[in-house]
């Protein structure tokens, strides 16, 4: 109960909740969908920012994650490069599409209500990207 795993179902903002968590395989999006049921968080309340690498494998990844999910916010990252476009993202899971991390944010922030979850998943390098940019 007292460990802290940076990137691993890290709040880091409540009202809207922020989670962060670099689930970046089928496995582990598994044990995220997994947590979540756990906790009791309704579907309706999960607005998920999803990204992963050209190696990944996102049909996989999404196929678990997206019934989980009320929206789906495929971002781009610039300065990262081999993801999956978000194009592509969503010829397997439907979801809007956002040019940067910031956009992203802002899109979900639009649509979250204060007891509503983001959730940043797919990439620990998304992870990463949220904690250069909103240190």
């Amino acid at each position: 109960q007292s460990v802290r795993w940076h990137g691993r179902f890290e709040i880091v903002k409540v009202k809207p909740r922020v989670i962060l968590d670099g689930a970046h395989n089928p496995s582990k999006i598994t044990a995220l969908v997994q947590t979540f049921d756990a906790l009791q968080i309704p579907r309706t309340r999960i607005i998920c920012l999803f990204c992963c690498k050209l190696t990944k494998d996102a049909p996989a990844m999404l196929r678990r994650l997206a019934p989980r999910c009320r929206e789906l916010i495929y971002p781009r990252l610039a300065s990262v490069p081999n993801l999956v476009p978000p194009g592509d993202l969503q010829g397997i899971a439907p979801g809007r599409s956002a040019g940067s991390l910031h956009a992203a944010l802002n899109q979900a922030s639009a649509l979250a209500r204060r007891s509503d979850t983001i959730l940043l998943t797919g990439s620990l390098t998304l992870v990463g990207e949220y904690k250069r940019q909103f240190p």
